[in-house]
């Protein structure tokens, strides 16, 4: 048996590449710039630095290089330069003899100088390019995530998938906001002064980043709430007409509902992470975690929407090659008089719209493949009364292939590739497409991966008013069926920021 040698990808070659790139120059740069160490005291007094007296426990291990002083916080500045591999205490001495202050240094075998307990949780000079490489492999990452997408939507690879990818797309940018807000004055500083005046990344280390990139929720709650309260008031008035035209129902208020339920999400949020806490140190941790747990599973629920939103609408304009052999009709209700209503109606001139054109292009037909079965109160199946439809338009009863069993979506796939199959003798060779309404399009993506087959949506149009309440009826349904799946992501991802909020400072 051969195995067919899968080409590796460029979009791999450029994140393996890219990334290992990035962390080598980390590493190189964190060594250089660890040699080096800036010590800063805070004394609350004026001070020469001719005045100041360094004593060092165990010479040898690092050297003073520069003593300066700065008067308007009442600052010094120790500068060392690593010597050899060991620990020392640094005692720095004032002229009054009261001020006197002492510190601990640590240099590792690679001359990396460090203060405080274990290098990770320390001060050094290495952790100033923490910042910067941290963006730059968000950037790269998102960078891939983005060809990636822009794949699966050329090839019409509509799924769960493509969701999740776009919604880790969402979260990137995120980050990368919520990092440039968090450091932005270190930024201005940078940049003002020349490429000096890091002086935030003095006190920079490998947990406080982490706890930032675990932040980034709420950061990305509240840059995404324009879009999002526009969101909410848009189905909100689309609920009202839909009610006015389509009656009272509850399943006619879900986009009001939805609506609610985020702007009070979003309010609670809001007010939970952003009050003062005081409290012991186990306390704010528990507060903490709970924080990072909340605005992470906001966000996340608000990523998915978003791509949600993005990936049906692009499903929607997703355009067919004219080669299709099958078109599946998915069923809906019908009227009493068996004929069909008009979101039915609608599916089935789609599909013969699509079904024309092929044939004035390519001179080719495709099948059509009605799919539903009879409900209690219909007089007959949704299949037949598509079938009646078809043979009023003008299609001969052999280019018609009714499938009268399925009583849902998923079932309206599985059965429909069992006819087709029983038609066919290779599907993996036939194109085939499938109409719904648009709102429905990317839903049966879903649906006829899930049962093994590769298909294409027709969207058919709906009214306006009708639309927005569908959508979130049909994201409610995405997030149920994969509830467990969503519920295990969301869970892992917390309680890592948890173990970091506990173990990781």
């Amino acid at each position: 048996m051969k195995f067919k040698e899968k080409a590796l990808k460029p979009r791999n070659i450029f994140l393996v590449l890219s990334i290992t790139v990035i962390l080598v120059l980390t590493f190189i740069s964190m060594v250089n710039l660890g040699q080096t160490y800036v010590m800063i005291d805070s004394t609350g007094k004026e001070h020469k630095a001719s005045e100041i007296r360094i004593e060092d426990s165990n010479k040898g291990i690092v050297k003073v290089n520069d003593i300066s002083t700065e008067n308007i916080y009442y600052c010094t500045y120790v500068t060392f330069q690593s010597l050899k591999k060991g620990e020392t205490t640094i005692t720095v001495k004032y002229p009054d003899e009261a001020s006197t202050v002492t510190h601990r240094l640590a240099v590792n075998s690679l001359g990396m100088i460090f203060e405080g307990e274990g290098h990770l949780f320390s001060a050094s000079n290495s952790f100033k390019v923490l910042f910067p490489s941290t963006i730059l492999i968000i950037l790269v990452i998102t960078i891939y995530l983005c060809m990636k997408f822009r794949e699966k939507r050329k090839n019409g690879e509509f799924s769960y998938s493509m969701v999740a990818i776009g919604g880790a797309i969402l979260y990137c940018i995120g980050s990368i906001v919520s990092f440039l807000i968090v450091f932005s004055d270190s930024i201005i500083e940078f940049l003002s002064q020349g490429g000096y005046g890091f002086s935030i990344f003095y006190f920079t280390n490998i947990p406080t980043l982490l706890s930032n990139l675990s932040d980034s929720g709420i950061n990305f709650a509240v840059i995404s709430c324009p879009i999002l309260l526009i969101f909410a008031v848009a189905v909100s008035i689309s609920n009202i007409s839909l009610v006015r035209h389509e009656g009272f129902k509850p399943i006619n208020l879900l986009g009001i509902i939805s609506g609610l339920i985020y702007i009070a999400g979003f309010v609670i949020l809001i007010m939970i992470t952003m009050r003062d806490f005081s409290g012991s140190e186990a306390e704010y941790r528990i507060v903490s975690s709970f924080n990072i747990a909340l605005s992470f599973a906001f966000s996340y629920l608000v990523c998915m929407l978003l791509s949600t939103i993005n990936c049906s609408f692009m499903a929607t304009r997703y355009k067919l090659g004219n080669n299709q052999d099958y078109i599946i009709i998915l069923g809906c209700a019908i009227r009493k008089d068996g004929t069909p209503t008009p979101i039915l109606r609608a599916r089935i001139d789609r599909a013969i719209e699509f079904e024309k054109k092929q044939f004035e292009k390519t001179g080719k037909h495709a099948f059509f493949v009605p799919s539903g079965g009879q409900g209690s109160d219909e007089v007959v199946s949704e299949a037949e009364c598509m079938k009646n439809y078809l043979i009023e338009q003008g299609y001969p009863e052999e280019q018609i292939i009714p499938e009268d069993k399925s009583v849902n979506t998923l079932q309206n796939m599985r059965f429909s590739k069992k006819i087709i199959e029983e038609h066919e003798d290779d599907i993996e060779n036939v194109n085939i497409a499938f109409s719904t309404t648009n709102y429905h399009v990317f839903r049966g993506y879903i649906l006829a991966k899930s049962v093994g087959m590769k298909a294409k949506g027709l969207s058919a149009k709906t009214k306006l008013y009708f639309f927005p309440n569908a959508f979130v009826r049909e994201f409610v349904g995405l997030l149920y069926e994969e509830k467990l799946r969503h519920a295990l992501f969301i869970l892992s991802i917390v309680i890592l920021f948890i173990l970091l909020m506990f173990f990781g400072t």
